[in-house]
């Protein structure tokens, strides 16, 4: 038996997959109990398929395939994890050859850096939604840093392999954890800028700039997130940081 048909049978897979990379149940065990276990599995993992659709990977000028790999791969990550994902299964998934999947990424890393950047791309594009609506700045920032912080954290931790994901984001995107704070600073300041230019805070009459606001929110953030491994009270806390950094601004 090829390693391949090893890797799939040890999963629960069958030899071809579908467009969304579910497994058919048309796999068979010799309990019962085994076949239970697979649907369970199999319904899990049409779950987390679709709670990781990738925005932007939607846009008409990114390709296609690659939209497919990535959506399928990080599937795949968060189900079986990121050691036991190989690049047969991301292929396979994807709908595409081996060969054709090594054209576009290197390897395994390369793909799961992919991911993290698009995600990356989708938070941006959520945080700025926070403040193109209603409501008061203090409600804004908090519901950005929500979405810049605490959701993508529970998107990965509330998965199977969550710990796993985490523990592969420090080995092969380590870089991307900065540029990702970055990235939220960079919205929250932008953010914060277009809520002075409407009158709504004052950030200039307290000599401080939208840059430095934003810089200490997500110092703060990340400092309760090193302290506390309930996100749940990290979302407390941030409410009430939120309120007492930015109320006294508001005009």
């Amino acid at each position: 038996m090829s390693r391949m048909s090893r890797n799939a049978q040890s999963r629960g897979m069958s030899g071809s997959a579908s467009k969304l990379y579910t497994f058919p149940l048309a796999v068979r065990f010799t309990s019962g109990s085994s076949c239970n276990r697979l649907a369970v599995r199999n319904q899990r993992y049409d779950k987390i398929t679709k709670s990781v659709t990738l925005s932007n990977m939607d846009d008409p000028k990114t390709d296609q395939r690659r939209a497919a790999i990535l959506a399928q791969a990080f599937a795949a990550f968060t189900i079986y994890g990121y050691k036991r994902t190989t690049m047969d299964d991301i292929a396979r998934g994807a709908g595409l050859s081996r060969p054709a999947l090594y054209i576009l990424y290197r390897n395994k890393a390369d793909i799961f850096r992919a991911c993290m950047q698009a995600l990356m791309a989708e938070m941006r594009i959520s945080v700025a939604k926070c403040f193109a609506g209603e409501g008061s700045t203090v409600s804004k920032v908090e519901e950005a840093l929500n979405e810049a912080i605490i959701r993508p954290y529970r998107k990965i931790a509330d998965t199977p392999h969550g710990a796993e994901i985490f523990d592969a984001k420090y080995e092969f995107a380590s870089d991307l954890f900065l540029e990702w704070i970055e990235a939220v600073e960079e919205e929250v300041a932008s953010g914060l800028a277009a809520e002075e230019a409407s009158g709504h805070i004052d950030l200039q009459g307290a000599g401080v700039s939208a840059e430095r606001v934003a810089s200490l929110l997500l110092d703060a953030t990340e400092g309760m997130k090193m302290r506390m491994s309930d996100m749940d009270e990290v979302s407390v806390k941030l409410s009430d940081l939120v309120r007492l950094l930015i109320g006294p601004f508001r005009r």
